[in-house]
């Protein structure tokens, strides 16, 4: 009887002691939130979140979605791309021209025209539709003839020989001046309806120069030098070196919308140039 009883409190305690081991172990495993309270001298100081390390097979999957997506983007960009070219009209030969083929009227037709802006610059500058579809036409044929020759000079090897320029200086010599064909006027408005620079415009004069004696001012616009109509400063530049030098000659220039002649003798002006571009018809 006593045992029984000894054993019972005994058994009591022992549950007790089983609940208490119990408890204490549920509270070990669960996760202690770190402090997220600033200290007293950062009370500005973010709380700090404890980075999270995704799992090798979550990280591989996000991977390969932003692989993806950057692979649509390309896609999207190529096919765009492709599109555009597409668009573009192109009428100049395809054949890459050599740096030795460089036409006397590359500043008239830049590579980049096609025949379409070039018969709407031509329109553009007054020249008759028959007539300007008539400069088109010879001059599609003599970009041809230029491709004969190239392609028949790689195939008898003789294409960076001196027969090859007699050649081509000969074809070059048919090639249309639309200044020639049509005059300063006409030449004038092209260039402009063309994007192409058509004045020239004095920058600066310098001290004690033969320009600065004969009256010449920045801005000045220089429309003629003795007599030849002028559009480009590499041709005023050939211009002061013809001739006599020291000899008086006539430079007509455009200042405050007004022209005016100025005397000069023929050399080294002293000014500072470029050339710019204007519409003829303002």
């Amino acid at each position: 009887m006593n045992k029984q009883i000894i054993f019972i409190p005994g058994l009591f305690a022992l549950g007790i002691l089983t609940g208490i081991f119990m408890m204490v172990s549920q509270q070990d495993d669960e996760p202690i939130a770190p402090a997220m309270a600033a200290t007293p001298t950062q009370p500005s100081e973010p709380a700090i979140t404890p980075v999270v390390t995704a799992a090798p097979d979550a990280l591989q999957s996000n991977d390969l979605e932003s692989l993806q997506t950057r692979v649509d983007q390309l896609i999207s960009r190529v096919e765009k791309l492709e599109q555009s070219l597409q668009e573009v009209d192109i009428s100049e030969p395809s054949d890459t021209l050599g740096s030795d083929e460089t036409t006397s009227s590359s500043a008239e037709v830049p590579s980049s025209d096609n025949a379409r802006a070039f018969t709407n610059n031509l329109l553009n500058a007054g020249v008759d539709p028959v007539m300007a579809e008539e400069v088109v036409r010879r001059r599609s044929e003599l970009d041809l003839k230029r491709l004969e020759l190239r392609d028949s000079a790689i195939r008898g090897g003789y294409i960076d020989t001196e027969r090859y320029r007699d050649e081509l200086n000969e074809l070059l010599a048919q090639d249309i001046s639309i200044r020639e064909e049509f005059g300063d006027d006409v030449y004038d408005r092209y260039l402009y309806s063309n994007g192409q620079s058509n004045r020239i415009r004095i920058d600066s004069v310098m001290m004690s120069s033969a320009a600065e004696q004969a009256g010449f001012k920045s801005g000045d616009m220089i429309m003629d030098y003795d007599e030849q109509r002028l559009f480009d400063y590499t041709e005023l530049q050939q211009a002061t070196t013809q001739g006599t030098r020291d000899e008086y000659v006539s430079v007509t220039v455009e200042r405050d919308g007004e022209q005016m002649m100025l005397w000069i003798p023929r050399g080294p002006m002293g000014v500072r140039l470029t050339n710019t571009r204007i519409d003829p018809d303002l």
